[in-house]
């Protein structure tokens, strides 16, 4: 049992009782991928990938996420869902058992949308995409709750290793949340509870210490061996250990907004045809718009107060075109073409003693801030202040003492403390000829292989 705090029954909905936006928007952000086993699609694709096992079908496969965005949304029970997925299931096809024969002729039973997989479906969804608003919402809150407590739900069905951490609390910062920030298996419904210094005073509880305690262990996934982390710890003078199960040894919170950044990695090194064919395509994707205007809105809502970890979003990923052209002009290569929104533009592009109302964006054209930089018109290289700038020309109504259009730059190569490599600059609205007109020679224009939405000719006057 867990030193601190003795085990008491507890209530999943006084935790879950809400819809946080965190957990909808990770939930729809969700790609699609068919997977015939679990094991194909391992823990670091299933922060930003669907999947239901021996589910193939991608339509089927949509249409069961629908139903998984549904109930998060209209916040559903079980049994509502599983009466809509039975049907779903029925209508498809999916039902039942059947007998499959692997490429080594080997036989066996496959389940599919049975009750006891139904069950699964929903279990592992709904409390893996819990466990990353949670994760966001708690990071925003560390200035006032620096505590993270791991809690479990005490049954018979809970884990003897699991209820042993139950009541457990750690710093908000320990490395132990990376790699055991619960769900950390199969039908885990453990969870984490942060902790004001005052609560964590008058509860009378202490922090763990958690130097030496980490290593891992080799299990088997599917005809691999991978290794899993570990945590060793002492329960009343016995020595436990708390290890995911295969698939299931990472903080999803953290491997969702960092997924990009570690496609990145991957191919970075490799040969120019196959990184520039693999930037393209992330280029090309649309990214979230709805967890930038939540960013947005709770910017605008907290009257601009930057909190003590501010948030960020991936708004794009800037194209080969763009990726050769800093190079080209600007004798720098980019680092990484991960392009990135953050909290602190809401103050700078919107709040009215940061600009004037002729050259500050409004609320509205700040939430399209994403569909500007898909769509732009033009793009630039910044060769001065090394920065790649987007431009979107505006419409006549919107147009303010003559500046045409709207300046979106990007930071790039940045070293600057608490900011990411590439990151969004403050934007407004200005005067296209004033900027990039006449003989200037800052910014170099860069030429997309595809085409823009408009060309400069067309600018409305």
């Amino acid at each position: 049992m867990g030193k601190n705090q003795p085990i008491e029954k507890v209530n999943l909905n006084s935790v879950f009782n809400m819809e946080p936006k965190e957990i909808v928007e990770y939930f729809e952000q969700k790609g699609l991928k068919t997977t015939y086993d679990w094991h194909e699609l391992y823990a670091d694709a299933h922060a930003k990938a669907f999947t239901v096992a021996k589910m193939t079908e991608i339509d089927l496969l949509n249409d069961t996420k629908k139903l998984l965005e549904k109930s998060l949304k209209e916040g559903q029970s079980y049994s509502q869902f599983k009466k809509e997925a039975e049907s779903l299931f029925a209508k498809k096809g999916w039902t039942g058992k059947r007998i499959d024969v692997d490429s080594n002729g080997n036989a066996k039973v496959v389940e599919l949308g049975t009750p006891r997989r139904i069950k699964k479906i929903y279990d592992c969804n709904m409390n893996s995409a819990y466990s990353v608003g949670r994760y966001k919402k708690m990071c925003e809150e560390i200035d006032v709750a620096p505590y993270w407590q791991y809690m479990c739900i005490v049954d018979g069905s809970t884990r003897p290793e699991h209820l042993a951490m139950h009541g457990k609390v750690f710093k908000a910062d320990d490395s132990f949340w990376s790699s055991f920030f619960p769900p950390n298996g199969w039908g885990c419904r453990c969870f984490v509870r942060n902790l004001t210094k005052s609560e964590f005073k008058r509860k009378n509880l202490t922090v763990e210490e958690t130097d030496g305690t980490f290593s891992t262990a080799k299990v088997k996934v599917g005809n691999e061996i991978k290794e899993v982390p570990t945590y060793k710890f002492n329960d009343g003078g016995i020595e436990r250990i708390l290890k995911p199960d295969a698939g299931w040894e990472t903080n999803l919170g953290v491997k969702v907004w960092g997924l990009d950044i570690q496609a990145w990695n991957k191919v970075k090194d490799m040969p120019e045809n196959i990184k520039y064919k693999f930037i393209s395509e992330m280029a090309s994707n649309k990214k979230d718009s709805k967890g930038i205007v939540n960013i947005i809105d709770d910017g605008i809502k907290n009257n601009f107060k930057l909190k003590q970890q501010p948030r960020d979003k991936v708004l794009t990923w800037f194209t080969p075109e763009i990726y050769r052209a800093v190079k080209n002009y600007s004798n720098e290569k980019l680092i990484s073409p991960i392009a990135i929104f953050q909290e602190r533009q809401v103050k700078h592009s919107l709040k009215p003693d940061v600009k004037v109302e002729k050259q500050r964006l409004t609320e509205l054209q700040l939430k399209n801030i994403h569909k500007m930089v898909d769509e732009a018109d033009e793009i630039f290289i910044d060769t001065e202040d090394l920065a790649v700038v987007y431009v979107k020309f505006l419409p006549k109504e919107e147009i303010i003492d003559g500046r045409n259009c709207i300046k979106i730059p990007f930071h790039i190569n940045s070293k600057k403390d608490g900011y990411p490599l590439n990151y969004m600059a403050t934007s407004g609205r200005i005067n296209y000829e004033n900027t990039f007109g006449g003989t200037q020679t800052r910014y170099k224009k860069v030429e997309q292989s595809d085409g823009l939405a408009f060309p400069s000719s067309q600018l409305q006057k």
